[in-house]
């Protein structure tokens, strides 16, 4: 299935994409990983834990790192770009 829906290289680009969209967001210093494995530092005052509260909030689940700034993302492989974009605009709420 992986190669049959190509799902290693919907990572890729999804996760091409979400750097790029990202990093434009003011507050995060840098996305940072490969494909959808994805870790977003936050510059000081805003932490990790706050971020992955509100987005809960919003039906979204995202991790946290050993680093209070940094927040993980963890999508499937199957994600698809109107998930990413709901994902941009939620994470622009907070």
């Amino acid at each position: 299935m992986i190669d049959e829906e190509e799902l290693a290289a919907n990572a890729a680009r999804k996760g091409a994409y979400l750097k790029q969209v990202l990093s434009a967001i003011p507050g995060i210093l840098e996305v940072r990983g490969r494909g959808l494995l994805l870790g977003l530092e936050f510059e000081a005052g805003r932490t990790a834990k706050d971020s992955q509260k509100a987005l809960f909030n919003q039906g979204i689940l995202t991790g946290t790192s050993h680093d209070p700034q940094v927040l993980r993302l963890m999508p499937p492989l199957i994600l698809d770009q109107v998930e990413a974009d709901i994902f941009v605009e939620a994470l622009k709420r907070t």
